[in-house]
């Protein structure tokens, strides 16, 4: 007696890709990460995952639970034949694109013991996709490394916003640092006023932040 009969192909899965994350661009297309590893390959059989996949989001926009999809993934090898990988879905993340700001001076000014900088111009932004709308707005108010007296310190500017239909698909990069400038020291008299109350000196630490002139005028 004869008999006939039917295998079918095995299903294996394929696992070892890390979350997905890249910075907005417009477009589906993602960068697999991690090692691909293959379960329930028989033992013995030639049979691999080729290199040929092609992992896409399920969107272009900007969001932090994304899916993303391997598609075009094959088996290779002798016995590839007998296997077949099964569809594959992982998380991904598509993070806002930083725009660079320029077109901004920061003031130098005369001591005060405040951080707070006055920044003027008309600022500009660059790197927005082809075809998005976006405007940038808002009151830009600097951010100085030190109070103290100095030059060449370090100015940060924030207080500026994005609007626009595509503004969520981008940001402001926070930690944009602008124009260099300086500190001059702060004048008083010998008579009291900018000392302090108690000593008649300056205060402890900010003796360099302010310069001594002698009155004439009779007291």
């Amino acid at each position: 007696m004869s008999l006939s009969a039917t295998i079918t192909v095995k299903t294996v899965k394929a696992s070892g890709f890390n979350l997905v994350r890249k910075a907005y661009d417009g477009t589906r297309v993602a960068v697999l990460k991690g090692t691909s590893r293959l379960a329930e390959v028989i033992a013995g059989d030639d049979a691999v995952q080729g290199a040929s996949s092609e992992p896409i989001f399920d969107t272009a926009a900007v969001g932090a639970g994304n899916l993303l999809s391997v598609i075009g993934l094959v088996m290779e090898g002798t016995d590839a034949g007998n296997c077949v990988l099964s569809s594959i879905t992982l998380a991904g993340e598509i993070e806002p694109k930083g725009l660079t700001v320029s077109g901004l001076s920061a003031l130098g000014r005369v001591y005060d013991g405040t951080r707070v900088l006055a920044v003027s111009g008309i600022e500009t932004v660059s790197g927005v996709l082809a075809g998005e709308t976006v405007s940038l707005g808002g009151s830009p108010v600097g951010d100085l490394a030190t109070a103290n007296v100095g030059s060449g310190i370090a100015v940060v500017v924030s207080g500026l916003s994005l609007s626009g239909t595509h503004a969520g698909n981008y940001r402001v990069v926070a930690a944009q640092r602008h124009r260099r400038r300086a500190l001059s020291g702060r004048t008083v008299d010998c008579f009291g006023r900018g000392l302090d109350s108690g000593t008649g000196y300056f205060r402890s630490g900010d003796r360099g932040n302010r310069h001594l002139y002698l009155d004439s005028t009779p007291r």
